[in-house]
């Protein structure tokens, strides 16, 4: 009996042990304060406040991912920021490496766009495809005229420390609309396609985003453009 009881917290020690290494949460106002200082931010080159953190732990060690938008109006109902800048940084011994950064602002030739934000909806810090490194899909979007229906949509993977990306722009008339996928996109593993997919069909529902017709054919045949145009 002691045997199998030791064997059993063994195994509960290990399972433990193994969940401890994939896991994500999002860092409460606090925690950001206390992670990032003044100081600390000046030192790393966050310029722009600080909208959400996420710190996630895998096989590789723990990281930092902070997204930051420049909040360049700030009115009664919205906020508005014309840039964004995203990081990720390896927490080690005594300070912070940074190992990715991602920027994008609007466009102001025409047609032009009135903002640009993170998707967080459809952000997801997981180990996808279960290979004990963690995933990373993490959308934004921009509005011009029509609000989001001639905005733009990119939504980044980083999978093994590698940004790959799918580039749509909405539209209002069907010949607007053209959604540009990585090449690289396509050697990713299933798992983290088809949740990618999943996500684009939910931005759909929620009239985030009008992707052109019969699109989810094109990806499955490995198509690079997609549009309307014939």
């Amino acid at each position: 009996m002691r045997k199998l009881f030791l064997l059993l917290l063994a195994f509960h020690s290990i399972t433990a042990s193994a969940q401890k290494k994939d896991t994500s949460f999002i860092l409460s106002k606090t925690q950001i304060e206390s992670a990032f200082p003044q100081e600390q931010r000046t030192r790393l080159g966050i310029t722009f406040p600080i909208y959400r953190v996420y710190r996630y732990t895998d096989q590789s060690g723990q990281y930092y991912l902070t997204l930051t938008e420049s909040r360049d109006l700030i009115g009664n109902d919205d906020t508005i920021s014309y840039k964004i800048r995203a990081f990720i940084h390896k927490i080690e011994k005594d300070s912070l490496r940074q190992m990715l950064t991602l920027n994008d602002q609007i466009r102001k030739e025409e047609p032009s766009e009135g903002a640009i934000w993170f998707m967080t909806r459809w952000c997801l810090v997981q180990d996808i495809d279960k290979d004990g490194l963690t995933d990373i899909i993490l959308p934004y979007c921009t509005v011009a005229m029509n609000g989001v229906d001639d905005g733009r949509i990119k939504i980044f993977v980083i999978n093994k420390g590698k940004k790959i990306a799918i580039r749509h722009q909405n539209g209002v008339l069907d010949d607007e609309r053209e959604t540009v996928i990585d090449k690289a996109y396509y050697d990713l593993p299933a798992s983290i396609r088809t949740t990618v997919t999943q996500f684009m069909e939910s931005m759909v529902e929620k009239n985030k985003a009008i992707f052109p017709y019969k699109w989810q054919a094109a990806m499955k045949n490995k198509k690079t453009v997609i549009n309307e145009r014939h």
